[in-house]
């Protein structure tokens, strides 16, 4: 099908509610990603606090 490599610091934010881990590129595309997908929600809340570590450090390299 499609394949888009986005890059951290081209990220504009990472958010999420109790279903969904969402990582915005801009103000109208996001990638959604269900936290039922993980094992457990302890999981689903480990990759959050990672991708967002990830993204503050990246973003704060090329500011």
């Amino acid at each position: 099908m499609n394949e888009s490599i986005h890059k951290w610091p081209g990220m504009r934010s990472i958010e999420h509610n109790d279903e969904y881990i969402f990582i915005f590129l801009n103000q109208t595309m996001a990638h959604f990603i269900p936290k039922r997908a993980f094992k457990s929600s302890e999981t689903a809340a480990v990759f959050l606090k990672e991708a967002q570590s990830k993204w503050e450090r990246e973003s704060e390299q090329t500011a």
